[in-house]
């Protein structure tokens, strides 16, 4: 590994030399005279070198990514770089080191998320193998594909906050998109739970074919659907409207057997003023919790329904957005998920409950549900877990319904907002 603080110094840092205080002192190198921050870089042939003491080689790469909360005040908007190599495009290296692929391409989230305000560029990002289901490329690509090292196009992932979403730069999501493109973008969801892109320019078609290179899509059946595109469900509010839809905290599907995996909405028409879009971190309401209330928390399964908001006997109670939710008699859907869930993408553990479509703790009552949920929905909408997203004509975000919750605010009356929305299939949750 070594930290080049002009873009073109090395200082070597051999893990089995060097003291933890000497590899201190490097990383505290000052800016250069172009105002360059300290990086930090993963070199292949090092690694190579290291691959025979694997022990010291990964004890350097978790004291670096902050186990002892060192490092950051050194990197300070600095970012990580991990950079193509020969040597780790070679079958048999990589094959020594799959076991840590999923942490280093982790790592390199974590490090951008760290830096605060300072843009990350993703231009030479390694394909590190996914974490998804084997087989499932709608979870992260397949497990059993030839290893191989591929490069990103010139594309920047910055952090939006501290614990919930990413922007998404320098990328036109309606050309065709090259696999290492669309493999950084998945990686990006998985651990930021949101990912935000501007000044898109996309015919529903595109928007389309956008969205079928993460997954299946699910058909919505309680929206309207765009006219003569049946993939994309119309979040519409009209000036004379006083509802809206996803008004409250929620997660879409939870009611699905296989929960959607994530939902990508694009604004055709936002009001002058108002009208954004919260979301909020799962993997952050789960990581604050005690250990004790995780532990309880992990033995418990909740029951999720559709009928309380979709169905015939809510129908009445919808005022003016009747006209908006279609087919209350399809909303027969109930299903049963783990309180805590393992991301399949991610690995991370989230909080996977919400006050839209949870109705009770599996095998409990009504009466002793309602104040257990009552806190944890009370816990996950902590303002510090979420991130309020501005829209413009041309956004688009697209959020991880396994990891997030989103809250459309109405706060716009008098003004027309017509958003398209398409989701994207997943898997059952464990």
């Amino acid at each position: 590994c070594y930290l080049d603080g002009m873009g073109n110094t090395q200082h070597i840092i051999d893990t089995k030399k060097t003291t933890l205080a000497d590899r201190m002192a490097f990383t505290q190198t000052p800016r250069g005279p172009k105002g360059h921050f300290p990086q930090l870089a993963v070199h292949g042939y090092l690694i190579n070198k290291a691959s025979k003491n694997k022990n010291a080689a990964w004890e350097f790469i978790k004291w670096a990514t902050g186990k002892d909360q060192m490092l950051w005040s050194a990197l300070n908007k600095g970012h990580l770089a991990c950079t193509r190599s020969s040597v780790l495009a070679n079958a048999e290296v990589r094959q020594k080191f799959t076991w840590r692929g999923s942490d280093l391409a982790a790592l390199h989230l974590s490090v951008m998320k760290r830096a605060g305000e300072g843009y990350m560029a993703y231009r030479t990002v390694p394909q590190f193998p996914p974490v998804g289901r084997r087989g499932d490329p709608g979870e992260g690509g397949r497990q059993d594909q030839q290893e191989e090292l591929a490069m990103t196009e010139r594309m920047t992932i910055r952090p939006v906050s501290t614990f919930v979403g990413a922007e998404i730069l320098d990328v036109d999501l309606a050309g065709s998109l090259p696999k290492p493109t669309v493999d950084a973008i998945r990686r990006a969801l998985f651990q930021h739970g949101v990912v935000f892109f501007r000044d898109q320019k996309l015919t529903p078609e595109q928007h389309v074919a956008f969205a079928q290179r993460f997954g299946e899509i699910n058909i919505n059946r309680f929206f309207k659907a765009v006219d003569g595109h049946p993939m994309i469900a119309e979040v519409r509010k009209e000036p004379e409207q006083k509802g809206n839809i996803g008004g409250g905290w929620h997660t879409d599907h939870s009611y699905d057997q296989a929960p959607a995996m994530g939902s990508i909405l694009y604004a055709r028409e936002v009001p002058e003023t108002g009208g954004d879009t919260l979301f909020a971190s799962m993997y952050a309401a789960y990581d604050a919790l005690s250990d004790g209330l995780k532990q309880t928390l992990e033995t418990l399964r909740a029951v999720h329904s559709s009928r309380h908001v979709f169905g015939v006997e809510s129908y009445e109670g919808r005022g003016d957005l009747k006209g908006r939710y279609l087919n209350p008699e399809a909303a027969q859907q109930d299903a049963v998920h783990p309180v805590v869930v393992r991301h399949p993408g991610s690995g991370r553990k989230a909080l996977y409950v919400n006050a839209a479509f949870t109705v009770r703790i599996d095998g409990w009552t009504d009466e002793e549900s309602q104040p257990f949920l009552r806190y944890l929905y009370q816990h996950a909408a902590r303002p510090e877990f979420s991130y309020r997203f501005q829209w413009r004509e041309g956004s688009i975000a697209f959020w991880d319904n396994r990891c997030t919750w989103h809250y459309a605010l109405n706060d716009y009356h008098g003004q027309r907002r017509l958003m398209h929305r398409i989701t994207v299939e997943g898997v059952p949750l464990s």
